[in-house]
């Protein structure tokens, strides 16, 4: 028998379809009235397709974990499908994103979506409308768009757009990526230009010990949001000297187990080992001083996403996880050892 909420999902992702297209057709308009509420169409659209997307995993994962008759109502206890908005509570477009990415760690950062909240939150709290950031919190939303989709097989991202929008949004994702493309060559070009002004009056000798030691110092930034951050020298493509490549290490789902044995043949102990992706995120060079995000990093020759020739053994919290062990499990080990 279907559960009441089963159609949940479908209702959220209508719900967002209507006012992305709402957004997409009235973010150029002349009315200031007319673009508030594109704003808020946007963040609408942003947040009913993340929680369409949760809700298709489970209904029940929507609701606030601090409502315990929140999580009741839209579990599958419920079986008479009522539910009362004055006392349900739900999570908040973050936290659902957050969940998101706990089902599909390739999810990327929320850094377009984030934009979008903030382009609706202006609109919504002082009926602020900038025309270019709406503008550019629509592309923003088209990408986001895509990605989302790309989570539940059952959402079709061409219906969600309809015939008529699919075009305008097809056309402002090219115009991003060509932005995109524009930027990463001005970038280049500047921290080209940039490293020739370097130590003009310094002997050749003098010159190359100087930018080893540049090349020397460690990466800045950081690159927060994954888990598995990591960074390797590259040579920049920029100046030619060595940089850093920041990447995400993201686990597969091929998990092996390796025993060890002792001499009488007994297992001792057991590895367990996986195969690992590594997914570019930003670049930087501490002698031109380059910079670059993820979406342009990925632009650059020679830099893609790779899998590591080798499996590597899970440690730390991965491994915990893998066995099941929580938090509870370990404080009660270290009591009773």
């Amino acid at each position: 028998m279907a559960h009441p909420f089963d159609s949940l999902p479908a209702r959220l992702w209508e719900a967002s379809a209507s006012s992305a297209r709402y957004a997409v057709s009235h973010y150029a308009d002349a009315d200031n009235q007319v673009l508030i509420r594109a704003a808020l169409s946007l963040g609408h659209a942003a947040e009913q397709l993340i929680m369409a997307c949760v809700a298709s995993v489970d209904p029940a994962l929507l609701a606030d974990g601090k409502f315990p008759a929140a999580r009741y109502a839209l579990s599958k206890g419920n079986v008479s499908g009522t539910l009362d908005i004055h006392t349900l509570r739900t999570i908040t477009w973050g936290e659902g994103y957050t969940l998101l990415r706990q089902i599909d760690p390739k999810l990327k950062e929320p850094t377009d979506i984030k934009f979008v909240m903030e382009t609706r939150n202006a609109a919504a709290h002082i009926a602020l409308v900038d025309p270019a950031d709406l503008a550019d919190a629509v592309v923003k939303l088209a990408h986001a768009v895509g990605q989302l989709h790309s989570l539940v097989p059952t959402f079709v991202e061409n219906d969600y757009w309809g015939p008529t929008h699919l075009s305008v949004v097809t056309g402002l994702r090219d115009a991003r990526a060509d932005k995109v493309k524009m930027e990463l060559n001005a970038k280049l070009l500047a921290a080209t230009e940039y490293f020739g002004t370097l130590f003009p009056s310094m002997s050749a000798a003098d010159r190359e010990t100087v930018l080893v030691t540049m090349e020397a110092r460690k990466p800045s930034r950081t690159v927060s949001g994954r888990d598995g951050d990591a960074w390797e020298p590259q040579e920049c493509p920029a100046c030619g000297r060595l940089g850093y490549l920041h990447y995400a290490l993201e686990n597969q789902e091929d998990f092996e187990e390796i025993p060890d044995h002792d001499k009488y043949g007994n297992v001792e102990n057991v590895h367990v080992v996986v195969s690992v992706e590594w997914i570019p995120l930003a670049f930087e060079c501490p002698v031109c001083g380059l910079d670059l995000e993820e979406d342009e990093v990925v632009l650059v020759d020679g830099i893609e996403t790779f899998l590591a020739e080798e499996k590597v053994p899970l440690e730390d919290d991965a491994l915990r996880s893998y066995w099941g062990y929580d938090e509870d499990y370990e404080r009660d080990f270290e009591r009773w050892k």
